[in-house]
């Protein structure tokens, strides 16, 4: 890891404050609320980078003017360090921790770079508490259109790269995305007790011919419990398979419709026949595209209550081509932050299917 020049550090210290630099006296990293503070420090400036470009800095050993006042080196070891910041983020942000010496003082220099997989969020004991941001010379929190708006960034990166999937058997590959989606919701703050898998026996023509899992989650969000049903598709989603996801029927079985959001995961694409299909059936049907590769088609705002209640009525959200446990956990995030924006929504539903 080269180390900072003599140069570049003057010129840190001819700067005031700003997005990508930030001074701070001392930490005391044996206390767990200053450890929160670096993380959370660090994960701020990451994230200004990432809606932008370059490097960023967050100096050790220097006062709010900028002025050296030295550290003891020994109190801030780069393991140390790397360790915090990095049980305290999602996904962890890419740093470098340099140990230099400038004007006869001890500073210890946190050299911050862009990464791909931001937005970073910092989490405390498997909660995820926001997303922090440098705004000039303040640490400020994302808004939740901020965070909504980096995550489909991510995706279209995402978009870019090849499936970890494609190797697998179609087999193999079914019980593979089963397991990345529930390590994805573990990722992101779903607890241990309010994820599960589910068997079910799907009938055709009269017999059962094979099984199925649905992962099951609940989350709440706008201060209103919600239950997540997750269905994967190893393949391609053709029309008559997805006819399927409305005749799920542990949805009014074991489920309150009204607190029901089905998300349908599939490793190839999706049939937009399904939706003109639908569409012909009903005209509560809204489709959006949040972002190419999700889609929500459910009731739309300002429906009336749905008189005689079907499965299908519920609110779906479509992944297609998905391509890793990461992809799988960035595109569930945005579809959380989604229903967080679109709060009126998911009221009328509640209202019309209830």
């Amino acid at each position: 890891m080269p180390s900072l020049s003599q140069g570049k550090i003057r010129e840190l210290h001819t700067r005031t404050e700003d997005s990508d630099l930030d001074w701070k006296s001392q930490y005391n990293l044996r206390s767990p609320s200053k450890k929160a503070e670096l993380a959370k420090d660090v994960c701020a400036i990451a994230n200004y980078l990432y809606q932008t470009s370059g490097r960023g800095y967050l100096v050790i050993g220097t006062d709010d003017n900028g002025t050296p006042i030295s550290v003891n080196p020994s109190d801030y070891p780069e393991t140390t360090i790397q360790q915090i910041v990095t049980s305290r983020t999602d996904p962890p942000p890419i740093f470098n921790v340099h140990h230099v010496v400038y004007t006869n003082l001890n500073l210890v220099i946190i050299d911050i770079r862009r990464s791909t997989s931001g937005p970073h969020q910092v989490v405390q004991n498997t909660r995820h508490l926001g997303f922090p941001i440098r705004r000039g010379s303040t640490t400020d929190w994302m808004s939740t259109n901020e965070v909504f708006q980096a995550m489909q960034a991510r995706g279209r990166s995402f978009s870019r790269r090849s499936s970890e999937y494609e190797t697998l058997s179609q087999e193999s590959r079914y019980h593979k995305i089963i397991d990345d989606c529930v390590e994805a919701l573990h990722g992101i703050g779903f607890g241990t007790n309010s994820v599960k898998r589910i068997e079910e026996r799907i009938r055709y023509v009269g017999r059962y011919v094979r099984s199925r899992f649905i992962v099951k989650a609940t989350r709440r969000i706008n201060h209103r419990e919600w239950i997540f049903h997750f269905l994967v598709n190893s393949d391609e989603a053709p029309l008559q398979v997805l006819y399927s996801v409305d005749s799920y029927n542990n949805f009014t079985r074991n489920s309150p419709p009204h607190r029901s959001i089905i998300i349908y995961i599939a490793h190839g694409s999706v049939s937009s026949s399904y939706f003109t299909r639908r569409r012909q059936f009903s005209s509560h049907y809204n489709k959006v595209g949040i972002e190419p590769k999700i889609t929500y088609f459910g009731l739309g705002e300002g429906t009336s209550k749905v008189q005689n209640f079907e499965s299908w009525y519920l609110p779906k959200f479509f992944v297609s081509n998905v391509k890793s446990k990461d992809d799988i956990k960035m595109r569930i995030e945005l579809i959380l932050k989604w229903i967080e924006q679109h709060r009126e929504l998911f009221e009328d539903i509640r209202l019309a299917l209830s």
